[in-house]
């Protein structure tokens, strides 16, 4: 998770040495985005649409203070996804959470940024 504040670089367990963020359509400055445009709604309701364990909540709640929660949630919904399933599941994972939420601009938002980075590659 981020240290003082740096919300773009990972450190291991037990280790002050950086790990570069993922890059491209579901990346760190993604993903804050989204949790920007998502003030206001319960981080909760986010890690329960997707499907973010109960005890992982809690230790999100614990470490983070309020405003960055929902970031912390996507992130950790992120690391999660990404060993499980491909890229492209995610995003629509992601695009029906935030449809749920009854946020389809961001739901088309994330649709449109994959499209975009997977006409690049």
């Amino acid at each position: 998770m981020p240290r003082q504040g740096d919300q773009t670089t990972y450190y291991a367990i037990n280790s002050d040495i950086p790990i570069p963020a993922p890059k491209g359509p579901l990346c760190d400055e993604e993903l804050l985005k989204i949790a920007n445009a998502l003030v206001g709604t319960d981080f909760r309701y986010v890690g329960f649409l997707l499907a973010v364990p109960d005890t992982q909540m809690g230790s999100i709640e614990r470490a983070f203070p309020p405003k960055d929660r929902t970031f912390a949630t996507l992130r950790d919904w992120r690391m999660r996804s990404f060993k499980l399933v491909r890229p492209s599941q995610s995003v629509a994972e992601l695009t029906a959470a935030l449809g749920a939420m009854g946020r389809e601009d961001l739901a088309n938002y994330v649709v449109v940024t994959f499209q975009n980075a997977m006409e690049c590659a």
